[in-house]
């Protein structure tokens, strides 16, 4: 994955959340339990919402869903949180969501632990103005498509930068079969 502008290591020089295999295991089974009670685009939006936001906090919660054939984006569903206007359009083209499509193209989870880093791209500039400073990105892949992406952003980057890019790149796979249903 690509992380930007970011010391991965808190303040005492450690990684915080240590969360052991047992405790993973419990978090992942309970987010595939409460996507599968889901019915509904919105539903399984705020279930998704409500458990990620149970294990750690954001401020902006969102999947995008990404057409091939008009290479375009769309959200799955209206997203959570802090809305920055100009990237709230339904249907838009991949070139308008350069993190989502460095996300797409690379397959790989993209980090901007300080979003001043990266202003130059609309997008960005707008989450800033928004008062977010930090994102993360994950493809939402299924049968080695990429569906979409997934994505969380912050007014304050989180301390527990690298646990949570491991633990969120297990559930962005359960997370893409969801949303491929």
């Amino acid at each position: 994955f690509t992380v930007f502008g970011t010391n991965i290591m808190n303040q005492s020089g450690e990684a915080g959340m240590q969360w052991d295999t047992a405790t993973r295991y419990k978090l992942l089974l309970r987010l595939n339990n409460d996507i599968v009670s889901a019915f509904t685009r919105r539903d399984v939006f705020s279930t998704i919402s409500q458990s990620l936001g149970d294990i750690f906090h954001f401020d902006r919660l969102s999947i995008n869903l990404f057409d091939e054939k008009t290479n375009s984006l769309s959200y799955f569903a209206a997203a959570e949180g802090i809305s920055p206007t100009e990237i709230s359009e339904d249907i838009r083209p991949l070139a308008k969501g350069a993190i989502a499509s460095a996300v797409i193209r690379s397959r790989e989870p993209f980090i901007l632990a300080d979003l001043s880093t990266h202003i130059y791209w609309p997008s960005v500039k707008a989450m800033k103005d928004a008062g977010l400073n930090a994102t993360m990105a994950f493809p939402l892949i299924v049968r080695d498509k990429v569906k979409g992406s997934l994505h969380l952003s912050y007014a304050k980057a989180p301390e527990h930068l690298e646990e949570m890019i491991e633990f969120l790149s297990e559930v962005s796979s359960r997370i893409a079969i969801a949303v491929d249903h």
